[in-house]
């Protein structure tokens, strides 16, 4: 997947000749796309290299990005209340435990501290209302924001990425 490049610009408020990435990089490599889906794609890559399965994976990548976009909306002023909170003073965990004999109650992935229940065999992330974030409608979001086919490079290209760090290297905050 040499050459691809995920250009996050918002072409909402720059010309489109600005937002083209430079001509050494060839067009059919090039996907200019929101910051959101490339957060929750990467989140979920993340989660799965933790040994998180992939579709509970999908649902901390969408944690991740809701919690990404509640705090900079709070920063501007536009909503008041973080989706999940986080802790910037623990260290990166796969999963936080408040007791070995108890089921975790959060996940740590990327600096935010979501919750989880455990479904199944599974843990997914929750969302803030409390409800289990299952990993299919995350995957259309995902499938639409990118576009089936580039969708497809975009997981592998971020794969390969995720590939090349150790687990708990990947784990740093993401803010």
């Amino acid at each position: 997947m040499s050459g691809f490049c995920l250009d996050p610009l918002a072409l909402a408020s720059s010309p489109q000749q600005d937002a083209l990435p430079s001509p050494s990089v060839p067009q059919r490599d090039v996907l200019i796309i929101n910051r959101a889906p490339v957060l929750t794609l990467w989140a979920a890559l993340v989660a799965e290299r933790l040994g998180h399965p992939w579709q509970a994976a999908l649902g901390f990548g969408k944690a991740v990005a809701t919690d990404c976009a509640q705090h900079k909306g709070a920063r501007l002023g536009i909503n008041t209340q973080p989706a999940h909170s986080t802790s910037s003073s623990a260290p990166p965990a796969k999963r936080q435990r408040t007791d070995a004999a108890e089921e975790p109650t959060s996940v740590l992935l990327l600096g935010v501290s979501m919750p989880v229940k455990k479904v199944g065999e599974q843990l997914l992330a929750c969302s803030a209302g409390g409800a289990p974030i299952t990993g299919s409608p995350v995957e259309t979001y995902l499938q639409r924001a990118f576009g089936a086919p580039q969708y497809q490079r975009a997981k592998e290209a971020l794969h390969e990425l995720a590939q090349q760090f150790e687990p708990s290297d990947l784990n740093a905050q993401v803010r």
